[in-house]
């Protein structure tokens, strides 16, 4: 544990998530429900940069209803951050925090790009 801004937290090094039914895809608690499997979907679509909806849609057949129903995602948060202007800033945040020996701080910036690209 650590403190944090008024509050401790728990860094986890490691995490592993099963899913044990994968047909109950829903979790009730919340409302509206959440869908378990597209959410984990989601993350992974944001960490590995992508903008494309072809992955998404497989899970929300509705998602085309809220972002359009165009092939790529302009704002995909993912793509901002791992691929825009050819630059990982995921990858060189943690490069920062790992090879910096003073001041480890960095800032990734999610801002909307003022050009779109879409990617071969």
């Amino acid at each position: 544990m650590q403190p944090s801004r008024g509050r401790a937290t728990k860094k986890i090094l490691r995490a592993a998530v099963t899913i044990k039914d994968p047909r109950q895809r829903r979790d009730a608690s919340h409302q509206p429900p959440l869908n378990v499997a597209f959410a984990l979907a989601e993350v992974v679509w944001i960490v590995t940069g992508r903008n494309d909806l072809a992955f998404l849609k497989a899970l929300n057949l509705k998602l085309p209803e809220y972002v359009g129903d165009g092939a790529y995602l302009r704002g995909a948060y993912g793509y901002r951050l791992r691929r825009h202007n050819g630059v990982d800033q995921i990858t060189r945040a943690c490069e920062e925090k790992i090879f910096r020996t003073r001041g480890k701080q960095c800032c990734n910036s999610g801002t909307l790009p003022l050009t779109f690209h879409n990617p071969t």
